[in-house]
């Protein structure tokens, strides 16, 4: 997709809010279209006015998190993550994200611990995700991640 279609998605779901701010769905749609364009700051207010809306939303944390991580803020993206595991506990994406941010902090075990939880979850989606998941790239090396992959 294009920068120009990410700028009018903005622009839609901006329309769309000035209709009906307490639209949390939209507030998280524009979260995923400024990310895209690596405005994580924008995302993550986005992402705050969406919770503010719907606490439950299970991946508007999970998304959460992602942008957390992306800003190098780990406690607050593994506190997202937790978040949307208590709303929903078998939820891959939110296993897979503690994963990440793990991975990204070179801390193995506990990435690996999180990875086979996700992989218990969503077997074929994460193993595949995570062999070219640039996340994962601090620990790719290490047997046992290769291993878990191979499952």
């Amino acid at each position: 997709m294009s920068v120009y279609a990410y700028k009018d998605a903005i622009a839609s779901f901006d329309r769309v809010l000035e209709l009906k701010p307490d639209s949390y769905k939209a507030w998280y749609n524009r979260a995923v279209a400024l990310s895209c364009l690596n405005r994580y700051s924008d995302a993550l207010a986005s992402l705050n006015q969406a919770l503010q809306i719907k606490p439950s939303c299970h991946y508007g944390w999970n998304y959460r998190g992602m942008v957390l991580a992306k800003l190098g803020q780990f406690i607050g993206s593994q506190a997202s993550f937790d978040q949307s595991l208590q709303i929903k506990p078998n939820n891959a994406n939110a296993w897979y994200g503690k994963a990440c941010c793990y991975a990204l902090q070179e801390n193995t075990d506990l990435a690996l611990s999180h990875l086979k939880q996700a992989i218990s979850y969503s077997p074929y989606l994460c193993q595949l995700m995570a062999k070219t998941d640039p996340n994962f790239n601090k620990i790719r090396q290490d047997p046992h991640f290769q291993a878990l992959l191979q499952a």
